[in-house]
């Protein structure tokens, strides 16, 4: 039988999935007053220790500039990092300074590491139930390029090297979208995606659920990406898209991604829930220049997709918040204070989101066990 426990204490958040043939790890680490980069991947990484568990990924939101010295701050901390690094720069602050880490750690079933092109580009493990795939902190080769290049090859990557591992990217179920200068090139970026979508039948089957935000990364390319890749090993199981209650259909205003998709087999299901923004059922955004306004809304579709899967937000195993403005990142708190609402695995980014009026984003993972 399939559990879930929560550890919220306050030097790493983790949420555990136990199941019969593995246990499964979500790590969360936010800053402490005067926190270091070193300090918080310690942490990570002796918590992963501490629990046998071998890392699938690894993603990082710090200041600009605060991955140049990532190799040796990744090696000192973890030893050999066998496994995808999506290191995220933030607008403003400080290189000293790291906004959080989320990890997904497994025991109990060998991770295999998937370097393409001398890059680790992503880490593989196998359940009686799905083959998962993710892929992270993949970059263009030839940053030089113009940036409608430099995301179709980042495409092209994510394809072949899931295909290494006998996978392909229509059994992606979830994608992130790390834009640099974001604003200056969506239009683009959501042409590029579109064709490559076609090309690849796409919308033929499942459309992923996806986050697209400015982020800046430390080898300075237009973008950097990643995926979750689940291939069915049997019948009993599956991966489908999950609509919003309150809002319409992304791809109606001409964004190919969905809401949310659903990972389900016997027992069990993940939710994940897309970049989600405080937009209108006709896709219009909301309240302008109120950024409280916009958190409430944004919470409010948030919990309506949860609640229309049977989940809260108890369920959740990590979130994301982005904030248009750095000043603004405490209205989180404060409409959790307002609301009552549980304490979250959550780490606020000071980023860009995908439109001018938009001032905050989130994106939300939840697990759910069944008896």
């Amino acid at each position: 039988m399939n559990t879930i426990l929560n550890n919220r204490s306050e030097p790493v958040h983790i949420m555990t999935l136990e199941a019969d043939d593995r246990t499964e790890f979500f790590f969360t680490v936010t800053p402490r007053d005067n926190d270091s980069p070193e300090n918080m991947l310690a942490r990570l990484a002796e918590a992963a220790r501490d629990v046998n568990a071998q890392p699938v990924a690894l993603d990082v939101f710090g200041g600009p500039g605060s991955g140049a010295n990532r190799a040796a701050l990744l090696g000192d901390a973890f030893g050999d990092v066998a496994f995808p690094v999506t290191w995220v720069e933030e607008k403003s602050g400080q290189a000293s300074r790291l906004a959080g880490l989320q990890a997904w750690g497994v025991s109990g079933a060998p991770v295999q590491p998937l370097v393409f092109e001398g890059n680790m580009l992503g880490a593989c493990f196998d359940t009686p139930n799905f083959r998962y795939c993710r892929l992270g902190g993949v970059t263009p080769p030839d940053i030089a390029c113009a940036p409608s290049e430099q995301a179709d090859a980042v495409f092209r990557h994510m394809d072949a090297a899931l295909r290494m591992n006998d996978m392909h990217f229509n059994q992606v179920a979830r994608t992130w979208f790390f834009n640099h200068h974001l604003l200056d090139w969506y239009d683009v970026f959501n042409a590029v995606r579109d064709s490559f979508f076609r090309e690849h039948n796409v919308y033929d089957n499942l459309v992923p659920a996806s986050t697209g935000i400015e982020g800046g990364n430390p080898v300075g390319a237009a973008l950097v990406a990643g995926a979750l890749a689940a291939a069915p090993c049997n019948a009993d199981v599956g991966v489908c898209a999950v609509p919003s209650p309150l809002q319409c259909a992304a791809i109606e205003y001409g964004s190919s991604f969905s809401r949310a998709t659903e990972i389900h087999e016997p027992g069990l299901r993940r939710l994940y829930i897309s970049g989600t923004a405080s937009i209108s059922p006709d896709g219009e955004s909301q309240f302008p220049g109120d950024v409280a306004a916009q958190v409430t809304r944004t919470m409010e579709v948030a919990g309506a997709i949860l609640e229309s899967r049977n989940m809260d937000l108890a369920n959740t195993a990590r979130i994301t918040g982005y904030f248009k403005h750095a000043e603004d990142i405490p209205a989180f708190e404060t409409w959790r204070a307002e609301t009552n609402a549980p304490a979250v695995p959550i780490v606020l980014v000071h980023n860009d989101v995908c439109r001018d009026d938009l001032l905050f984003e989130i994106e939300l993972d939840a697990i759910s066990v069944d008896e």
